[in-house]
């Protein structure tokens, strides 16, 4: 079985590497905008399947090292070395494509957070462009602010005023 795994793995490898060069040569080949169009969807359309594939054979690969380790799937323990190297090698690969994917996530995270810090330093730029442009707006809004915060302090000094004479009035 294993030959036959490694026969097709081989076979498909040729296949791939032959549609890599054909997708390359359609590329050079295309003489409009739709045919390198055209060419560019065949070329990632061989790029995704290199990625399945690989992904694939490193699942098959997997498995295989998984069914030497444990031929009847039954724990057991083996004074072979390659064995507990294996194990520990699977350990390994397994505790870097973890750290992988988080360095990965903390890359995106991070250009996030640039493409937020480059939209706001535009918003800010863009208010900045404004408030020069109209530098009478700026003192008219602190103007009608402070009018209105003018009248809220008569407004409650009348209210407590009648809430005093009111209450002094009741005791009298």
């Amino acid at each position: 079985q294993i030959k036959l795994v490694v026969g097709l793995r081989e076979e498909v490898e040729r296949g791939l590497s032959q549609l890599e060069e054909a997708s390359e040569a359609l590329a050079n080949v295309a003489a409009t905008s739709a045919q390198a169009a055209q060419a560019a969807q065949f070329r990632e359309t061989q790029q995704e399947m290199l990625r399945d594939f690989k992904r694939g054979a490193q699942s098959i690969d997997h498995q295989y090292q998984h069914a030497r380790l444990l031929p009847h799937s039954k724990p057991h323990k083996s004074a072979d070395p390659e064995d507990g190297l294996l194990r520990e090698r699977m350990g390994l690969n397994s505790s870097l494509s973890m750290a992988d994917e988080i360095i990965g996530q903390a890359t995106t995270t991070r250009d996030m957070l640039m493409n937020q810090r480059s939209v706001l330093n535009s918003v800010h730029s863009r208010v900045g462009t404004l408030s020069s442009m109209f530098p009478g707006i700026n003192t008219l809004i602190d103007k009608i602010s402070d009018r209105q915060n003018k009248e809220r302090v008569v407004l409650s000094i009348t209210i407590a005023s009648c809430c005093f004479f009111t209450i002094w009035y009741k005791f009298l």
